[in-house]
């Protein structure tokens, strides 16, 4: 197989594309990981000395207005290396280090560090199925099968798998994964399924739902300002009911604190209705007990 030598000076040290195209080593300018054009017979072996722009896509390469954008037939594999500027992925991240803005555009990342001061945005049909990400990430038109998130995380996609120790802004479908941090579920927003550990807070704001046909458990406070309707839902936490509760079972370890209405759902832990509170239906079992400073009609 053919290798080429070109000199461009965008990186700090060599990038190497190998047949199944791979990039590597160290790049502290802005870089776009393509993959459409020119030949894949050849491996290009990028070194590092002078910078010269260029637009002539027969070079394999173009760099122009501080990016540099490969040209190849396959779509291109980030492998590993360290990376400090901006890059655009359209093919796929298996490895390195990242602490610039990553924008995933209809691409993958299955691996690779994102520091506390990345910034990634995951779009056009993106995949993030790994990686561990320390810096905010934005899922807006992609989304996210695993990896792990200890940073913020806004969806306005879809969650299916991943765990989550940061901030989580939902304004659309969480349909799996671990959260142990805090959970905002806007208008929009849907928790179809998950787990919610014991240190999760989820608040659910007007409009908001949760639940569908896979049973689901939050361990965790919930903040509810919705309609929690579903019965294949336990909460087992601590529950601040601000909006109205039509079912549910709420454990013998669970807490709820009742300034909206309760109209139906099975409480086997301690409920306090608030003085704003009301209770017009319900299953109180024996082993909890209700501490009533609102209004009781039925239950």
């Amino acid at each position: 197989m053919k290798r080429t030598t070109r000199t461009i000076a965008a990186f700090a040290a060599a990038l190497l594309i190998s047949a199944a195209p791979a990039f590597s080593e160290t790049a502290s300018g802005n870089f776009l990981n393509w993959g459409i054009t020119a030949s894949a017979a050849e491996n290009i072996e990028i070194d590092v000395t002078n910078l010269q722009e260029t637009s002539d896509e027969s070079n394999g390469y173009t760099y122009e207005n501080g990016i540099l954008k490969i040209l190849v037939n396959y779509n291109a594999t980030i492998i590993g290396g360290t990376f400090s500027g901006n890059v655009l992925n359209k093919g796929t991240i298996s490895g390195g280090t990242f602490s610039g803005t990553v924008t995933n555009d209809h691409g993958n990342i299955s691996g690779g560090t994102f520091t506390e001061t990345s910034s990634v945005l995951n779009k056009n049909s993106g995949v993030i199925n790994g990686g561990t990400f320390n810096g905010g990430v934005t899922n807006d038109s992609g989304r996210i099968d695993n990896g792990t998130f200890n940073g913020s995380v806004t969806n306005s996609s879809t969650i299916y798998a991943g765990s989550f120790s940061g901030a989580v802004t939902n304004s659309s479908q969480v349909s799996g994964g671990t959260f142990s941090g805090n959970i905002l579920c806007t208008g929009n927003g849907k928790i179809y399924s998950g787990t919610f550990t014991e240190t999760s807070t989820v608040t659910l704001e007007e409009g908001a739902d949760v639940g569908g046909s896979y049973s689901t458990t939050f361990n965790g406070k919930v903040i509810n300002s919705t309609t929690l309707s579903k019965n294949n839902i336990t909460y087992n936490g601590e529950v601040e009911n601000n909006g109205t509760i039509s079912g549910g079972e709420f454990g013998t370890a669970s807490s709820v604190s009742n300034k909206g209405t309760i109209n139906n759902g099975t409480f086997s832990g301690t409920v306090t209705n608030e003085s704003a509170g009301s209770i017009t239906n319900g299953t109180f079992a024996e082993t909890g007990s209700v501490i009533n400073n609102g209004t009781i009609a039925n239950g």
